[in-house]
């Protein structure tokens, strides 16, 4: 299941889009023990689909289904195809776009793959990652000055992978912060998390949760990013636009486009993000046993959840890039 992209299901998609005189065409995309897992399109209308199916004796309902946002979602009792087996299939709506529903698909599918229960807990975890999607879809607002900042920061971190000669298609699978990847980047069996200010004074980072620094990756680095506004500098449009035409040409402008939309950035909102901005300063902080940070471990079990603010203006890191990304294996 690992190998799959968006780029992969989109032209699984497209090769089942003749009709065969069926109401579905599918073709099969992994197994989770007793979960089956199709890509397909139901016709008429030949819409493109995620079909998850499992036995009838999971004990799975359609009860409480979330509302889809730019696609269907159905419960089949019985599934079609198998008579002892129930499935939900998400449907792409016409008015949905097919790089965002790629995008989602894919997601739903690595998240699903984790999980080490029984067909009910993977549909349990399936229908979470739902209701997260919604959440998502739901807040389609323009950036606001901090997440611009921030977005800028991975997208300059992407650009400096590039710059390393990492392959572009990998260089964007390690972008993982848009897929709600705990970190915001994966590289090799290490994480990089980044953090970006404009801000002249402390250096605040808001860790949004635990696991963010607290991850059982390793190496674990945090990197640290100071910008200045200067006239005549890059701008969020403009670099954009840069690594969108290096993926168009590598291939993987889908997928990179995809992930463009995960992180909130919208064309319609791009004459609100030109203002220039130089990067001034960047550090790599090593995430050790001596780093400051909230530990998994070290919580009460009925803290499921937190998020903090950790001042990192006077930490020591790494201003060398080639010491941390080589560490990291690129």
């Amino acid at each position: 299941m690992t190998g799959w992209t968006e780029e992969g299901l989109i032209a699984t998609w497209r090769a089942l889009a003749k009709p065969d005189g069926s109401a579905w065409r599918l073709l099969p995309l992994a197994r989770i023990g007793a979960v089956g897992i199709d890509a397909g399109r139901r016709f008429p209308g030949s819409h493109e689909a995620l079909i998850i199916s499992f036995p009838a004796s999971a004990g799975v309902s359609g009860q409480g289904l979330p509302e889809g946002r730019g696609f269907d979602i159905a419960f089949l009792d019985p599934y079609p195809l198998a008579q002892d087996q129930r499935a939900i299939a998400l449907m792409r709506r016409d008015e949905g776009s097919e790089d965002i529903f790629a995008v989602i698909c894919l997601d739903l599918l690595r998240c699903m793959q984790v999980e080490t229960g029984g067909p009910a807990e993977v549909i349990e975890t399936l229908i979470e990652r739902i209701d997260d999607w919604q959440s998502f879809l739901a807040r389609r607002r323009r950036l606001s000055p901090e997440a611009q900042i921030g977005l800028m920061g991975e997208l300059v971190t992407l650009e400096t992978l590039l710059s390393r000669g990492l392959a572009r298609a990998t260089a964007l699978r390690a972008w993982v912060g848009p897929m709600r990847g705990a970190q915001d980047f994966h590289l090799g069996s290490g994480s990089m998390e980044v953090k970006s200010t404009a801000s002249k004074a402390a250096f605040i980072a808001r860790i949004n949760s635990v696991e963010q620094l607290d991850g059982e990756r390793d190496p674990q680095f945090l990197r640290a990013l100071r910008f200045e506004p200067e006239e005549g500098a890059d701008t969020l449009v403009a670099i954009v636009a840069r690594l969108r035409q290096a993926f168009t040409d590598a291939g993987v402008g889908r997928s990179f486009e995809g992930l463009l939309i995960c992180a909130g950035y919208l064309d319609d909102h791009a004459p609100h993000y030109l203002r220039g901005l130089r990067l001034a300063d960047a550090r790599s902080l090593r995430i050790d046993a001596d780093f400051p940070r909230l530990r998994r471990a070290d919580l009460p079990r009925a803290i499921r959840s937190a998020s903090y603010a950790l001042d990192i203006s006077d930490l020591v890191g790494e201003s060398d890039p080639e010491v941390v990304f080589t560490e990291l294996g690129c």
